[in-house]
């Protein structure tokens, strides 16, 4: 997909960046796929919230009429998912908003063996999206 996938992955960054924007008192990293650079058209976006309270992401998607699902995995993490157009592809997006307690951000940003991070801030992501801007 050399002559489609970096278009796909700018315009799933830019998407992330402004539900990132939008949720930003919850502390947004963008992980996956999008975050490390390999992600299509069909790959979900994953968001990792850093919340005070668990249930306070919840309740600011109710309070901004946001239309998402609520499930949890085994290990109790609950996660937010969303389908949300981007106007770039043409195509709704899967978004999944996975909600932690804020002290764990600072093990989460521990980078790899080889250096790189497993996901970065809205900061961050800008970062990426200017370096990679079309010239």
């Amino acid at each position: 997909c050399a002559d489609t996938q970096p278009a796909e992955l700018r315009a799933l960054r830019e998407l992330a960046l402004r539900w990132m924007d939008r949720l930003a008192e919850f502390r947004p990293h963008l992980g996956g796929a999008a975050w490390r650079g390999t992600a299509t058209r069909l790959s979900p976006l994953l968001v990792d919230l850093y919340c005070d309270d668990p249930k306070a992401a919840e309740i600011a998607f109710l309070n901004q009429g946001i239309d998402f699902d609520s499930h949890g995995d085994d290990d109790d993490q609950v996660v937010l998912s969303v389908e949300a157009r981007c106007p770039d592809l043409n195509d709704f997006v899967s978004i999944h908003f996975m909600v932690h307690d804020h002290d764990d951000l600072r093990g989460a940003l521990k980078p790899d063996s080889r250096g790189a991070s497993w996901r970065g801030s809205a900061q961050a992501l800008r970062e990426r999206l200017a370096m990679e801007a079309p010239q």
